[in-house]
């Protein structure tokens, strides 16, 4: 995949917990562990940014490597 933007980052506190929270919830599937996560006391330390994109492609490809 290639894209062109820009990465912007997240200052406010509030923010950070939803973002976390939001990952929490896709990752994550005991419950209490997700509310362990998106509440931790290190969020307002913690660098958060989310990408702002102008245009993105990418290619299909016949078979997975891995």
């Amino acid at each position: 995949i290639m894209f062109k933007g820009k990465a912007v980052f997240i200052e406010d506190t509030d923010e950070k917990k939803h973002a976390f929270r939001i990952m929490a919830d896709h990752l994550e599937a005991d419950l209490e562990a997700r509310e362990r996560f998106a509440n931790n006391e290190n969020i307002p330390g913690t660098v958060v940014a989310y990408l702002d994109l102008d245009d993105w492609s990418g290619k299909k490809s016949e078979e997975v490597t891995i």
